[in-house]
């Protein structure tokens, strides 16, 4: 059984590293390389949370690079890129909800949106 661990961010890497095999799944994790301020960075992000930059990219007509190094420049020192960025993605989509959105979505106590989600999501219970 051949065993691949990825280095992340060096606050992570026991959440980032990955062990695969032909026959195992991969971890929900994904690892990509971002520069930041000119120096080639490892991230270990989720696939929603890889999705949202690529949006937030879009959107604002940015790199990744370059959002990642305006969250380096802008996060405290104690916090690991890797959250900041986390942060950074939720607080994005954070300030752009109104009520009139939730309501939309389906958010609240009459919405569907957790119903929807939970079934979205895999159960970790056995």
């Amino acid at each position: 059984m051949k065993t691949m661990h990825h280095a992340c961010n060096t606050a992570l890497v026991s959440l980032c590293a990955v062990r695969t095999t032909c026959s195992e799944k991969r971890s929900t994790l994904v690892n990509r390389n971002l520069i930041i301020a000119g120096h080639r960075t490892s991230i270990c992000l989720e696939p929603d949370m890889w999705d949202g930059l690529h949006e937030i990219s879009g959107r604002e007509n940015l790199s990744l690079h370059d959002i990642g190094t305006a969250v380096a420049m802008h996060k405290q020192a104690n916090t690991s890129l890797t959250a900041a960025i986390r942060v950074f993605v939720m607080t994005y989509f954070r300030v752009a909800a109104t009520e009139e959105g939730h309501n939309k979505a389906g958010h609240g106590a009459d919405g569907s949106f957790m119903t929807l989600w939970k079934q979205r999501q895999p159960s970790n219970h056995a």
